[in-house]
């Protein structure tokens, strides 16, 4: 098993909501992330647009794929990786295929491995309202945009 579905935990107090939107009208997608503590207060945010065309699930997996390698970027071992592709999260749990989207998944199964333990769960669209409007946005950019809360990230309890 690559990635841990779990519903509660007390060691992980960071959580990252990851998403994607596909703009067809112009063959590019849009994908985020949110890194929020424990109490849902917001830390960081990434996001970005990607011009190429794809289908919705392979852009919910290249935005989980951008998500981890933000995180490892940032030095984070442990946090939850939240996503509302429930067939994402079906693959990473086990791997098979051969298709564009199983390839990207096997990039982030790889990804994995610079984490001490990489839960990846479902959430229902509606939870996560604030990744779902950052990837809507990417839609009027032309790069990678990337904002912090006031915190000093240094003193984040992870």
């Amino acid at each position: 098993m690559y990635a841990t579905l779990i519903s509660t935990s007390t060691w992980l107090v960071l959580k990252v909501n990851v998403d994607a939107a596909t703009f067809e009208g112009i063959g590019s997608v849009g994908v985020g992330s949110n890194l929020r503590n424990k109490a849902g207060a917001f830390i960081r945010t990434r996001s970005k647009r990607i011009s190429i065309s794809m289908q919705t699930r392979e852009a919910e997996t290249i935005a989980l794929k951008e998500a981890l390698t933000w995180i490892k970027k940032l030095g984070i071992k442990k946090c939850i990786f939240e996503t509302d592709s429930k067939l994402l999260v079906d693959a990473c749990e086990g791997v098979q295929g051969r298709s564009f989207f199983h390839t990207i998944v096997l990039n982030c199964v790889q990804l994995f491995k610079h984490f001490e333990e990489v839960p990846v769960q479902f959430v229902y669209e509606y939870a996560d309202v604030a990744a779902h409007t950052l990837v809507r946005a990417t839609l009027f950019m032309s790069g990678v945009d990337s904002y912090r809360s006031g915190a000093y990230f240094g003193y984040i309890d992870y």
